[in-house]
């Protein structure tokens, strides 16, 4: 049976306990490698690539709760510093991974429609590697 999205949880990591980022709806999470060109004259003709730099993504989608203590205003107080957090995605089940990592709120955005729910985007640059552990 296919894992839904269900459970998972982004979380900043504060003195070494997991906090979660308020009422997160959903998230996007992907990697990649950027392609070096190793063509040849003897390529025939064909482009050869290897893998270089790799690099990380990461975006959220959250209901606005101006009472949590994770929320929009954290993030925008460590957008707005610059701040470096250290973040977890998990989805808490033993077996399962969890991803550690360094990122900073890269592109924060918030939505509040006459008379709906407030809500918010955060895109994350991941910095460096992230570690994958099994809980």
């Amino acid at each position: 049976m296919p894992q839904t999205g269900t459970g998972f949880v982004l979380s900043v990591i504060i003195s070494g306990t997991p906090h979660e980022i308020t009422k997160s709806t959903s998230h996007d999470w992907g990697q990649s490698a950027n392609m070096l060109d190793i063509s040849t004259k003897n390529s025939g003709g064909y482009k050869e690539q290897m893998p270089g730099q790799k690099e990380f993504s990461l975006s959220g989608e959250f209901l606005f709760e101006p009472d949590d203590t994770y929320n929009y205003d954290y993030l925008y107080d460590a957008w707005d510093g610059g701040d470096k957090l250290q973040m977890q995605l998990s989805d808490g089940v033993t077996g399962h991974k969890k991803y550690t990592f360094y990122a900073y709120p890269s592109n924060l955005q918030r939505s509040d429609p006459n008379a709906e729910t407030a809500t918010f985007t955060c895109d994350f640059g991941v910095t460096g590697q992230v570690t994958v552990a099994t809980i």
